[in-house]
């Protein structure tokens, strides 16, 4: 009989997919934050930084001066 990890099989696949998906989540998220980012005109390099009057909310676009551009 085996003894240790209890886990195995069907169950065992699914936490593996439960970790691979919140992997992906993280990844979705992180690649979303590096747009808003670019298109703020912050670089992945910049941290929150005043930016034309405007401090940007985590997650936020600010798209004032893009409008205006087109």
């Amino acid at each position: 009989m085996a003894s240790g990890n209890p886990v195995h099989g069907a169950q065992a696949r699914s936490i593996g997919l439960g970790a691979r998906s919140q992997l992906h989540r993280q990844d979705r998220a992180g690649a979303s934050e590096l747009i808003a980012r670019r298109l703020s005109g912050l670089t992945e390099f910049d941290g929150p930084r005043h930016v034309a009057g405007y401090w940007p909310v985590p997650g936020e676009v600010d798209l004032r001066g893009f409008w205006h551009q087109l």
